[in-house]
């Protein structure tokens, strides 16, 4: 303690400095100085973007193609717009896979010709993206109301 005292014993006791030039730095503004320098940005969205997993499209047996091209027959004869249960694989835009989707929608119009299922939205689905292809109205339709 008397080293410091030897070295800054003149100056210690003299009061803080306030440049009349300048404005003084607010306390956030001065917080900012010592915040973690972010030398690598954009690194940490391509290491989520890695680590985000995706689904191989499953390779469905003839029969199971059968079922979905007999299911889309079923809903042109008894005609669209008709809601449907499908599973769905959607291709991943950035790598290899993607996500197998299951829900109800209305199908508006069935394209043979493209082999396309266009939705109540307007989205498309490829018949060769279809996993799973159910009439959901079809249950409705066969159930008797109870007594």
């Amino acid at each position: 303690m008397d080293d410091v005292m030897k070295k800054y014993g003149d100056i210690i006791d003299l009061p803080h400095y306030v440049s009349p030039d300048r404005i003084p730095m607010s306390m956030v503004d001065r917080g900012a100085q010592f915040s973690p320098f972010a030398a690598l940005t954009g690194f940490e969205g391509q290491i989520e973007e890695t680590a985000r997993l995706t689904q191989t499209k499953p390779e469905l047996s003839e029969e199971e193609r059968g079922r979905i091209g007999e299911t889309l027959s079923l809903l042109l004869s008894k005609g669209l717009p008709r809601t449907v249960l499908l599973t769905h694989f959607i291709k991943d835009e950035l790598k290899p896979g993607g996500k197998i989707v299951t829900r109800e929608d209305t199908v508006k119009k069935i394209d043979p010709r493209a082999s396309l299922l266009v939705l109540r939205n307007g989205e498309t689905i490829r018949f060769s993206d279809l996993l799973e292809l159910e009439d959901a109205e079809d249950e409705t339709e066969n159930e008797q109301p109870g007594f």
